[in-house]
C-alpha cells in the first residue's frame, strides 16, 4: 500500500471539525490533516488510541472513520479527569460536540494501555501514541501495544519530545 500526501489528503472531511477543535485540540492543523489523511487512505479497522486528553484526536479520528464499515476507535487515557480542568472528564469533547459519532467508539480511563490491552485485543491497524510527550514513556507505551499489532500496522506518535521545547513540562 502506498500512502501519497496524508496531509493534503480528503480535507473537506476533517473541515468538519476544525472549527470547534482549534480551541481545544492540542495538534497543529497540518498534524490534524495528516493524522486525517493516513485513516481516510488505509480504511483502518481497528485503532487505538493512547492519550486522550480533551478529545480532539478522538474526533478527528472517529469523524474519519464515520463512513467506514466496522471501523472502531479504542482509547486510552491514564486520567479520568482532563489535565487542564478537573471538572471536566477525559474526552469531553465527544460529549459536547461529537456525540453522534460515539457508536465507533470506547474509551478506557483510569489506566496504561497494559491494564486494558487484553480486553482490547489484537489486530490492531494503526496506533497513534500521544500520551506525555517525553521519552521514555511513549517508547514504553509502544512496546506494551507492540504483540496486539496486526502485521504493518501503521504506528504514529505525537510530541515524543516535548520536553526539549518546554522545560515546564517536566517540573
Amino acid at each position: 500500500m502506498t500512502i501519497n500526501k496524508p496531509e493534503k489528503f480528503e480535507n473537506e472531511i476533517l473541515d468538519e471539525t476544525n472549527e470547534i477543535l482549534s480551541g481545544v485540540s492540542e495538534m497543529t492543523y497540518l498534524q490534524r490533516c495528516f493524522l486525517n489523511g493516513i485513516i481516510r487512505q488505509t480504511k483502518p479497522k481497528k485503532i487505538l488510541e493512547l492519550g486522550v486528553s480533551a478529545g480532539g484526536s478522538s474526533a478527528i479520528i472517529l469523524n474519519a472513520i464515520k463512513d467506514f464499515d466496522r471501523s472502531k476507535l479504542y482509547s486510552v487515557d491514564y486520567n479520568k479527569k482532563w489535565y487542564r480542568d478537573n471538572s471536566k472528564d477525559v474526552g469531553f469533547i465527544i460529549d459536547e460536540k461529537f456525540s453522534h459519532l460515539k457508536n465507533n467508539w470506547k474509551l478506557y480511563t483510569e489506566g496504561t494501555a497494559a491494564k486494558y490491552m487484553e480486553e482490547i485485543g489484537s489486530e490492531i491497524d494503526l496506533c497513534f501514541i500521544d500520551t506525555m510527550h517525553i521519552n521514555p514513556g511513549e517508547f514504553l507505551d509502544f512496546l506494551i501495544v507492540l504483540p496486539y499489532l496486526k502485521k504493518n500496522a501503521i504506528l504514529i506518535f505525537h510530541d515524543i519530545a516535548l520536553h526539549h521545547i518546554d522545560k515546564r513540562c517536566i517540573t
